[in-house]
């Protein structure tokens, strides 16, 4: 695979993104494509190369998108832009409640939020790195991968963040015998 960085602006300059409507299609958006469409919804501007791999090597290692756009939005370049995005405050607001230590754990698991444990990192990590071989596959830049990876590309599996405990269970059940052990393991020693 290609570095981060190479991989990001490659990948800005073949894929058309422009701002959001709303939360949810800020949300569906993976890799580049998100870091682009937050600067352009937030930020309201193309990203910069260094801020494009900032937020890009922070999405590869597992931060959540929401805490990705709170970020944004607290910047002071982004201050007094007015994003008026459906569901942006709400959802900003709910992640600084997911994090108080009384009331977060019960607020995640009543409106099934996302969290940080070591899981929905590592969750977060794999949907990224799966959504990334498939485009690198789907644009013929990567000839052949593990039989592993084939298989889960294959298959296309789409991972919810909104369930840690389905998202593991989806994907166990793409992931056939040792492949799963060594994803498992190398998760463990991380």
């Amino acid at each position: 695979m290609t570095n981060q960085g190479d991989y990001a602006m490659t990948r800005s300059r073949q894929m058309p993104v422009k701002a959001a409507g709303d939360l949810a299609a800020l949300l569906a958006h993976h890799g580049v494509d998100f870091v682009r469409c937050a600067y352009l919804t937030v930020v309201k501007r193309e990203p910069d190369e260094t801020g494009l791999n900032f937020y890009l090597g922070r999405l590869l290692d597992g931060e959540s998108k929401v805490q990705i756009l709170t970020e944004m939005h607290r910047s002071p370049e982004a201050q007094g832009k007015g994003v008026n995005l459906p569901g942006f405050e709400r959802a900003i607001f709910l992640r600084m409640l997911a994090t108080r230590p009384l009331i977060g754990p019960v607020l995640r698991f009543l409106l099934r939020i996302e969290g940080d444990s070591a899981l929905q990192v590592r969750l977060r990590r794999i949907d990224q790195q799966i959504f990334a071989l498939g485009r690198e596959a789907d644009s013929g830049r990567v000839a052949t991968f593990e039989p592993e990876t084939n298989a889960l590309l294959s298959r296309r599996v789409v991972i919810s963040a909104e369930d840690p405990k389905a998202m593991l269970d989806q994907f166990r059940e793409a992931v056939s015998g040792t492949a799963q052990a060594k994803i498992l393991a190398s998760g463990r020693s991380a």
